[in-house]
């Protein structure tokens, strides 16, 4: 299930979700016109969370694992592909 399937349980624990984008303020844009994304987004191209949080030191199957293949299996399957950041 997708985050924004669960938007209704969010609001219901009194959950607050906002995305963090590392991207440049372009791309950012881009992806909200694409996805139609009403939750609110901070932008951190100098990507100081990123740092803080040590996300770096995130794993290659942390990032890429069962679950997210199958995410991306299941969109291809439905006519939409990744495409690379601008």
């Amino acid at each position: 299930m997708q985050l924004h399937q669960k938007k209704e349980e969010f609001k219901e624990a009194e959950i607050q979700v906002v995305v963090i984008s590392f991207e440049s303020i372009e791309s950012t844009r881009k992806y909200l016109r694409d996805t139609s994304l009403d939750w609110p987004v901070l932008l951190d191209d100098r990507k100081i969370l990123y740092r803080y949080f040590d996300m770096g030191k995130v794993g290659f199957w942390d990032l890429w694992g069962f679950q997210t293949w199958r995410a991306y299996l299941r969109e291809m399957l439905q006519g939409r592909f990744p495409r690379k950041g601008d």
